[in-house]
């Protein structure tokens, strides 16, 4: 709609600016001749008006068009344009900008409670989650991880090479997907850990996912299978819930 009433407007402006130029050109021979000194000098008036007002409409709806793409480029959403007192086709043009920005304000804010929601679950789920790129860059862990592999607030994969050799090695042996288990802790208080490797994209980037568990009474009542088989489960569930992640882009 706004469209095509600012083609209409543009397309009328330019027609009146040319009419204008056309009766100047026509009465310009016979100004001294006949006369037509005071017309002429009212047409060239008009038509000075003619292009001013038009530069002005078009410098005013490039305004309003960089208002609008800077305040989504930088997600201002508080932006907002006025839609009292302005000529009828700008007037239309605030308030298709501000019926955009408030949709995308709302898509702003499902996406940031979807994202809350996944990384409040993987917090609360009882297995220790590591997510980290080729660059061995943490994209996500919980806290989980950390008490499984008896590190404290570990931020970068350099620190579990550096304090678990063993643990890193085995974990960048496995390309794709597998499992082993790992022992931690003390040797007073050893800890049998299912380590589940499986390897994703995220926004087109590698990226793989680990998850810790803590099989040491399992593996006691003899429960290996059966925590092989629910870490598989667990694994294809986060990879389910990161597919939203990798959608909102």
């Amino acid at each position: 709609m706004f469209l095509r009433k600012f083609y209409i407007n543009l397309i009328v402006r330019i027609v009146l600016v040319l009419s204008n130029m056309i009766a100047v050109s026509f009465i310009f021979p016979d100004v001294i001749l006949n006369q037509l000194v005071f017309t002429f000098g009212v047409l060239m008036a008009v038509l000075i008006f003619q292009i001013v007002f038009l530069v002005s409409y078009i410098k005013k709806t490039s305004r309003l068009l960089t208002k609008f793409i800077l305040a989504i480029s930088n997600s201002d959403y508080t932006t907002k344009f006025s839609t009292d007192e302005v000529e009828t086709p700008h007037k239309d043009l605030n308030i298709a900008f501000n019926k955009m920005i408030d949709q995308y304000q709302f898509i702003s804010k499902e996406k940031e409670k979807q994202v809350f929601f996944i990384e409040h679950l993987l917090q609360t789920i009882p297995v220790g989650i590591l997510v980290f790129d080729p660059e061995e860059k943490i994209s996500f862990k919980n806290n989980l991880s950390d008490d499984f592999l008896n590190i404290s607030n570990c931020n970068s994969i350099d620190q579990i090479k550096n304090e678990l050799p063993s643990f890193y090695s085995k974990m960048k042996s496995i390309k794709k997907m597998g499992s082993y288990v790992y022992e931690s802790g003390c040797s007073s208080e050893r800890k049998k850990l299912s380590i589940t490797v499986k390897a994703f994209k995220l926004f087109n980037q590698d990226q793989k996912l680990i998850l810790i568990q803590d099989i040491s009474k399992e593996i006691d009542a003899g429960e290996l299978e059966a925590i092989q088989k629910l870490m598989r489960v667990l694994t294809h569930e986060i990879m389910n819930s990161l597919t939203p992640i990798n959608s909102l882009t």
